[in-house]
């Protein structure tokens, strides 16, 4: 565990995750090494995504305009990132979700792309 944990920090921090004393007593656990490192870096604990965070996220970016390729990319892999942690902690059928995106965009954006002219 200790190289593939390891492999893409730099020095430093290599150096600290190889000083927490759960890195060398348990090469095996994983859960404990990763309890370490939270406690370690709080900050890194994701909190829990609830489909109420899902409606604020839709509510924001419903108000902003997406001008570019490039606004709408990064709204997209927002959306996503999103909606994958929350199908995974709360099996969220695909339905809500996409309904969820789709009040995601701002109005002038969703007009152009679901009402065009045959």
């Amino acid at each position: 565990m200790t190289g593939t944990v390891t492999h893409y920090l730099a020095e430093e921090d290599k150096s600290d995750w190889q000083n927490l004393p759960k890195f060398i007593a348990t090469l095996q656990d994983w859960d404990a090494f990763k309890e370490a490192l939270f406690r370690e870096y709080p900050s890194a604990r994701k909190p829990f995504i609830s489909s109420a965070d899902l409606d604020v996220f839709a509510k924001e970016k419903s108000k902003q305009e997406i001008l570019t390729l490039d606004d709408y990319a990064l709204f997209h892999r927002e959306f996503r990132r999103l909606a994958t942690r929350l199908e995974k902690e709360k099996n969220i059928p695909d339905f809500c979700l996409n309904k969820a995106y789709e009040s995601s965009i701002h109005p002038n954006l969703h007009d152009k792309i679901f009402f065009l002219p045959a």
